[in-house]
């Protein structure tokens, strides 16, 4: 198996309300694939939403981390998982309809609470937040007033990175995001981040302490010049005779080897 995985956020980062994904994000994903990459979608959407999304984009990845890392499907294979949710959690569901939020629409998720609120997403999440601090729950709140207006109730314990233990221990990940709630995996060893023109301040400092790349432009067409540059580093790491496990570039092949061999 390659080792190195090429992992994405949706919203914000492959497209954004009114700059859909250009097509040419889509074959250089695929020319990662080919090469033996492996490209995974991590998002706070369900795993139905995000197969239309990528049926959609004409992209097949090998790993759907859906729910903020709650639900995660590997299609290849079959598996499926789903991390627990947590009393905290359950009790937040069992009193939201004691609090005062705005008009929403449900967004069904198997893991995580998730409304779609509009506009009023930021205004709702100052009310949850509230109540999670009074409470002293364990919950963390996402809105995303860029996208849908959608909200995010999340327990701890569940976050992207935990979709890396299922990842090999000598996989290389390289990661766009530019949210908050991609910190998690963005910070997590053997992980390099990349981000966007609209990534959040703290998404762009950790990008740069880590070593990653900040793209001048938004969203998917971002991503597109940093999967452009990264490839140009592993052509210039072959020329100098240096190759990447598993990945195949201009047709040459490093096989990788046994880990104790």
């Amino acid at each position: 198996m390659s080792r190195i995985f090429i992992g994405l956020d949706r919203d914000g980062t492959i497209d954004m309300p009114g700059l859909p994904a250009p097509a040419r994000l889509v074959e250089q994903l695929r020319g990662m694939q080919q090469d033996g990459a492996k490209v995974f979608i991590a998002s706070g959407k369900s795993y139905d939403v995000l197969k239309e999304v990528c049926a959609g984009l004409g992209l097949e990845p090998w790993m759907y981390c859906c729910e903020n890392g709650g639900h995660i499907v590997i299609p290849h294979t079959g598996r499926e998982y789903v991390f627990s949710e947590g009393t905290d959690l359950a009790f937040f569901i069992a009193h939201v309809g004691e609090l005062a939020l705005p008009p929403s629409r449900d967004e069904p998720k198997r893991s995580i609470w998730s409304k779609k609120f509009g506009g009023e997403s930021l205004a709702a999440k100052r009310v949850i937040d509230e109540f999670v601090a009074r409470h002293g729950l364990r919950l963390s709140v996402f809105a995303y007033p860029d996208g849908d207006g959608g909200l995010d109730v999340v327990p701890d314990g569940i976050d992207k990175s935990n979709l890396l233990r299922l990842l090999p221990e000598d996989a290389v990940v390289h990661f766009f995001g530019d949210g908050e709630n991609d910190l998690g995996i963005m910070r997590s060893d053997g992980v390099v981040p990349h981000t966007v023109a609209n990534g959040k301040r703290a998404v762009k400092q950790c990008v740069a302490e880590k070593g990653g790349h900040i793209a001048d432009e938004p969203a998917g067409y971002g991503v597109c010049s940093v999967l452009a540059q990264l490839r140009a580093e592993w052509r210039a790491a072959r020329v100098a005779g240096y190759m990447l496990p598993g990945l195949c570039i201009g047709g040459l092949r490093d096989e990788p080897r046994a880990r104790n061999s």
